[in-house]
């Protein structure tokens, strides 16, 4: 009777172990098809790329003015 009750026990654990990974797939799917949340991480994304390119986007240097 002991040995059913580890061998029932096991597979559950497993199931639970396994869950995890298909869960955050799950959690950024589910994120993407948001609107609200697509068009903010659009502008933050397009924020960071014109602070990193500035330099190359400004014709002039703004410390000689």
């Amino acid at each position: 009777m002991a040995t059913s009750q580890l061998t029932e026990t096991t597979p559950s654990q497993q199931i639970l172990v396994n869950r995890r990974t298909p869960r955050r797939f799950e959690n950024l799917r589910r994120l993407l098809r948001n609107k609200s949340a697509v068009v903010g991480l659009t502008v933050l994304l397009v924020l960071v790329l014109v602070a990193i390119f500035a330099p190359y986007i400004v014709p002039y240097d703004p410390l000689k003015i």
